[in-house]
């Protein structure tokens, strides 16, 4: 499956009653890790920035349709042991797409 901004991943195949929540064996993994547009490096320095940004752990930079991306994985706080949301009745806006 792709998301909107042309990330790939593999969705389980959900096995159970219908009257299971969605969310119920979801994986979560849009709940690891965060992506931030950066603007396209055009100069040694703005490269720099970008090679700094990969010295650290779990940090990936990733083009979508021309856009630039920084990925960080680094799962939400409210992500329970069992991969549900512990805030699911007023989680953010974007967790609901």
């Amino acid at each position: 499956m792709q998301n909107e901004r042309g990330i790939y991943y593999e969705l389980p195949v959900v096995q159970g009653e219908p009257e299971d929540p969605p969310c119920d064996k979801c994986p979560a993994i849009c709940c690891h890790y965060f992506a931030l547009e950066i603007d396209k490096p055009k100069s040694k320095t703005a490269f720099d920035q970008i090679r700094w940004y990969l010295l650290h752990e779990k940090t990936h930079v990733f083009i979508d349709e021309g856009s630039w991306f920084v990925q960080i994985w680094n799962p939400c706080n409210h992500l329970q042991p069992d991969n549900r949301c512990g805030i699911y009745e007023t989680r953010p806006e974007i967790c609901r797409e």
